[in-house]
């Protein structure tokens, strides 16, 4: 990774958000498009998935805040990189892309499902605490292992999202309007006081379609977060000298954002928020050696969000096989094998021509 070029000339190629799926991988591998605070933020979003998912003890449940703002970062990135891609060319056809995305991120989504499947049925083969993973109609909205709700609600927003944005893009007025509004329903949806407890939510009684609204309604806001930050970025932010300074900002914000539930408890707003104040850290303009070592597994971090969830389930077999208790230590080994077993499976398959698609 070569050191980050100036503010005004650089540019952020699309294909670096989490199965933005948008530009080509020539244009993803570019020293020029890439930028290695965001590549390692990617990386640390997918860790902290891998962690939230692995905890288990009491002891270590407050911690678990460290990964619930992921999914908000990624769909926001992928609103800026969405906009940006609409941006240098308008002319993209919304047939094409809603068909590139399925292929980019439907497609692994269900080749996921079926791995996840054989995968828990193995591990749970090997302990009976790990549950058989059940398949119906809905398992085309959910997968058959929890963080794979994420890809179809992606796919569905940036599909949703294309011609809105498209259409705001031929007028800086349209822009700003569209991100004004986007703020007031973000925020209404973040922190309006009649939304009552996720499960609370009115049950949509329609095969797939329920299942998505219940697994992705309270995730919904992220979607507007993204388009309003994505005018922000591109009218404002990009080449502003304060943006040192505001992704400084953005990183406080996250460590109170993180601090507050860590001690309170989780809250589907604030989560939101922590991963928009992650966004602004991420995109700093800045590129140290910690970073750039972080930023070179960076790609990796779409195989690896599709690939931990079986190997946490694999090793909370094993441990239960063994007799290890639930603690704060076998949250850490569950973790560091989970971490260790899906980085093997992605470079193995991103190295074998047939099944690269999986990784993206």
């Amino acid at each position: 990774m070569s050191t980050m070029p100036s503010t005004a000339a650089m540019s952020i190629a699309p294909s670096l958000a989490i199965g933005s799926g948008v530009g080509s991988a020539r244009a993803a591998g570019s020293a020029t498009t890439r930028l290695a605070a965001l590549d390692a933020a990617r990386i640390v979003a997918a860790l902290g998935v891998i962690w939230f998912h692995s905890v288990e003890s009491q002891a270590m449940q407050a911690s678990s805040v460290l990964g619930r703002f992921s999914v908000a970062f990624y769909t926001i990135i992928a609103m800026v990189f969405l906009a940006q891609s609409l941006r240098k060319n308008p002319q993209q056809n919304w047939g094409e892309f809603a068909s590139l995305k399925f292929v980019r991120l439907y497609v692994p989504f269900l080749g996921w499902s079926l791995i996840g499947w054989a995968l828990l049925t193995f591990a749970h083969g090997i302990s009976g605490g790990v549950p058989q993973p059940q398949v119906s109609i809905d398992t085309l909205a959910s997968g058959t292992s929890e963080p794979l709700w994420f890809i179809p609600f992606l796919f569905v927003a940036l599909i949703v999202a294309f011609p809105l944005v498209r259409w705001m893009l031929a007028d800086v007025r349209r822009q700003i309007a569209v991100a004004a509004v986007c703020v007031v329903v973000a925020i209404v949806l973040d922190f309006g006081w009649w939304w009552g407890p996720e499960e609370e939510f009115p049950v949509v009684n329609l095969p797939i379609v329920g299942k998505f609204v219940a697994l992705s309604w309270n995730r919904c806001s992220a979607v507007y977060w993204g388009l309003a930050f994505a005018v922000v970025w591109m009218q404002w932010l990009k080449n502003s000298a304060w943006r040192a300074g505001i992704s400084v900002a953005g990183g406080l914000a996250l460590v109170a954002l993180l601090s507050w539930q860590w001690i309170h408890g989780v809250d589907v707003g604030l989560k939101v928020t922590a991963g928009l104040a992650f966004t602004l850290l991420a995109l700093a303009p800045w590129s140290g050696r910690f970073a750039q070592r972080l930023a070179a597994v960076g790609p990796w971090c779409f195989g690896l969000y599709f690939a931990h969830m079986p190997w946490i389930w694999i090793a909370r077999a094993v441990a239960n096989r063994q007799g290890l208790a639930i603690s704060w230590q076998r949250d850490a080994i569950v973790f560091a094998a989970a971490v260790v077993m899906s980085i093997l499976t992605v470079r193995t398959l991103a190295r074998t021509k047939s099944m690269r698609w999986l990784v993206a």
